[in-house]
C-alpha cells in the first residue's frame, strides 16, 4: 500500500535520495529540496544561486550515524554546478571540479568506504556527457578529479556505480543510437 506525503509545494519534485529509513531528501524545480525526518517534512534552505535552478542530483556518502560524513550531503543542479553541506543542508559551500558552471549536473554518485570515490556525470549545454571521478570522496579539491574517458559526443543521462573503478553508463552517441557504457 502507498501512503501520500505532502510537500506543501506546486513544484515539480523529481529527485529524491535516502540517507535512512526515517530521513529522506527530495529536490524539483525552482530551487525546491526538502527533507523527510521521522515523518515531519521540512524545507531546506538552498543557496541563493539555485533559486532559480532545479536541482538534478542529490547524493550522501554511505557513512554511518556518529562517523565522520555522517551528515554529509551534496546536491547538483541545472547550473552545472554542485554544493555540499556538512551539516544535513543547514550551511552549504560550493563544491569546486573542473567543468563546473555550465551546463548540468545529471547525477552524483559515491562509492567505497565511507564515499571514498565521487563520480560526477556532468552535461554540457549541447547535451555531451562528462564523467569526472573524484578520487577524495568530494573533500580533497581540483586536483584529486579526473576525467573518466567516455565514447564523443556521448549523451550520457544515468550512472549506476558499481565500485571505484567501475561505473556503467546509459545514454546515447551523436545522439542517435542508444548506449550502455562501461567505464
Amino acid at each position: 500500500s502507498w501512503t501520500a506525503l505532502v510537500s506543501g509545494v506546486a513544484t515539480a519534485l523529481n529527485v529524491f535520495d535516502v540517507r535512512n529509513i526515517n530521513e529522506w531528501f527530495v529536490g524539483g524545480a525552482s530551487g525546491v529540496m526538502k527533507k523527510y525526518d521521522n515523518g515531519v517534512i521540512s524545507t531546506v534552505t538552498l543557496p541563493g544561486a539555485l533559486v532559480a535552478a532545479t536541482i538534478k542530483t542529490i547524493a550522501h556518502p554511505f557513512a554511518p550515524t556518529g562517523f565522520t560524513r555522517d551528515e554529509t550531503l551534496y546536491i547538483g543542479a541545472t547550473t552545472g554546478t554542485v554544493y555540499k553541506s556538512n551539516d544535513n543542508g543547514v550551511t552549504w559551500v560550493l563544491y569546486e571540479y573542473p567543468d563546473d558552471g555550465a551546463g548540468e549536473v545529471a547525477k552524483l554518485a559515491f562509492t567505497g568506504f565511507m564515499g571514498q570515490v565521487l563520480y560526477i556525470l556532468h552535461k554540457t549545454a549541447g547535451g555531451a556527457g562528462i564523467l569526472k571521478r573524484d578520487w577524495s570522496g568530494g573533500v580533497g579539491g581540483t586536483t584529486n578529479v579526473e576525467a573518466v574517458v567516455v565514447p564523443t559526443n556521448s549523451g550520457l543521462n544515468d550512472l549506476v556505480i558499481l565500485d571505484p573503478n567501475l561505473a556503467v553508463a546509459v545514454g546515447n552517441v551523436h545522439a542517435a543510437s542508444d548506449m550502455i557504457v562501461r567505464v
